[in-house]
């Protein structure tokens, strides 16, 4: 069992990593000191996780085939499930509940939503996220703190986890963790060494006739809207003077054309964003202060100290700013459940400007018991569209339709895109979770006849 203790950290003055050390970081000093576990500092973690070089040495093919084929999954399940109730004041959990579990949920997700169908490109398998582009990708703010955290994890098992696995797998234990289902987790992506096949993802988007688009405006092949988003702008499309527009009708245009170039369908859709939604909170606790330098003007800087939000004087906990937006989807956001939907159906929600100055949506009687929730612009959209509606009506009044789609739809964005290693292994009753059926492509029980099928 990997042994984990809180610490707590403080920012010297001066260089703090012991003789030697800086050596082996060869482009200067991380200036945070702590432990993260037995054995494993955090400079070491930020560094492990966060590579200050262009590329890294991963495993061949064969190396990791023969690792893998002995990797303990259920001891690795037990050390992320133990992770995530721990808290450590390098990133403080307590302003998200005493748990990190939806923020590990959130490290899969994005790592998997850059794939895009149109040419196949993006995905989880390689672990890109931890390089350059995608790293200092506006929507990725503050996930460097997600793989830092999981490193102990990482190094314990080393060439037999993949990152890939490692950033997805971490989002499902935690799922599983706060009583959601899931599909059985099936482990052997092959990492890649660099960033360089995530490039073509941040070029910006053009045209059929190579004309550049404005970001916001992009079409296919680009899986976004908006390079460096993941899926849509949350605060509405972008309209001709370069801002948001918080309208969800034209949100659901979006979010149909975006999931769309990804091959999800209007019921795996909507049963990812409301059953990701279930969990968790969005973060724009100030408007006044970002969450500091992307991870790539802090490589340039010598510097570890990156995405280091100044908002309240730390960033952390409740200070934190990522998306710039404030506040729970629902009052049980480290429980499974399909609140969601019906806070979407039950109360009325009206536009405002939240503390991280974007507009988003609450509850227009201010006595409601969900009035200390949100919504985001993208999430109103769901009631705009009539195929998405119908989802939405589904899944607040049976909460066994939404537990069979999101399972199905989780592995389907999690496994997208991916290749796998010859040893490729799976779970076979995740621990302390239900399971939703084993086949590949399975189609969730109570499918409809007359809805989409999955995408394949």
């Amino acid at each position: 069992m990997l042994q984990l203790a809180a610490s707590d950290l403080k920012r010297p003055t001066k260089g703090c990593l012991p003789t030697g050390h800086r050596k082996r970081i060869g482009v200067g000093a991380c200036p945070i000191t702590g432990m993260l576990s037995d054995g494993v500092s955090v400079s070491e973690a930020i560094e492990g996780a966060n590579p200050f070089t262009r590329t890294e040495k991963v495993p061949t093919r064969f190396q990791y085939r023969r690792a893998l084929e002995k990797l303990d999954i259920d001891a690795v399940e037990k050390d992320i499930k133990d992770l995530m109730h721990r808290n450590y004041s390098y990133w403080p959990n307590h302003g998200d509940y005493d748990h990190y579990g939806p923020f590990f949920i959130r490290l899969a997700w994005h790592c998997s939503g850059s794939y895009r169908a149109s040419d196949g490109k993006g995905g989880c398998s390689g672990g890109r996220l931890r390089f350059e582009p995608e790293r200092s990708w506006d929507d990725n703010t503050n996930l460097d703190k997600a793989r830092t955290l999981l490193y102990p994890i990482k190094k314990k098992y080393g060439n037999a986890l993949s990152w890939g696995d490692l950033y997805t797998f971490a989002g499902t234990a935690a799922i599983q963790d706060m009583g959601g289902p899931t599909k059985p987790f099936c482990f052997g992506r092959v990492d890649e060494n660099s960033g360089r096949k995530s490039k073509i993802l941040n070029e910006p988007c053009a045209d059929s006739n190579a004309k550049k688009l404005p970001n916001g405006k992009c079409v296919g092949p680009w899986g976004t809207t908006t390079v460096g988003l993941i899926y849509v702008n949350p605060e509405g499309p972008i309209g001709a003077d370069g801002k948001s527009r918080p309208d969800p009708k034209l949100s659901a245009t979006d979010i149909k054309d975006a999931f769309g170039r990804m091959g999800l369908n209007a019921m795996e859709t909507v049963a990812l964003i409301g059953g990701g939604h279930a969990f968790g909170k969005v973060h724009g606790a100030c408007s006044d202060h970002g969450p500091g330098d992307k991870p790539v003007a802090a490589l340039k800087a010598n510097s570890c100290s990156i995405w280091d939000g100044t908002c309240g004087g730390d960033g952390k906990g409740p200070n934190t700013v990522t998306s710039g937006f404030e506040g729970p989807w629902t009052n049980t956001p480290t429980q499974w459940g399909n609140d969601f939907f019906k806070g979407l159906l039950e109360d009325k929600w009206e536009k405002y400007h939240g503390p991280g100055g974007h507009y988003q949506w609450r509850t227009t009687d201010r006595a409601s018991t969900r009035k200390d929730t949100m919504r985001l612009t993208s999430d109103m959209a769901l009631l705009e569209d009539p195929a998405y509606k119908a989802m939405v009506d589904l899944f607040a009044s049976d909460q066994g339709a939404l537990d069979n789609a999101f399972a199905h739809a989780w592995t389907q964005l999690t496994e997208a895109g991916t290749k796998w290693s010859r040893a490729k292994k799976c779970q076979e009753i995740p621990t302390n979770s239900f399971s939703i059926g084993n086949g590949v492509g399975q189609a969730p029980t109570g499918w409809a006849a007359w809805m989409p099928q999955p995408a394949q």
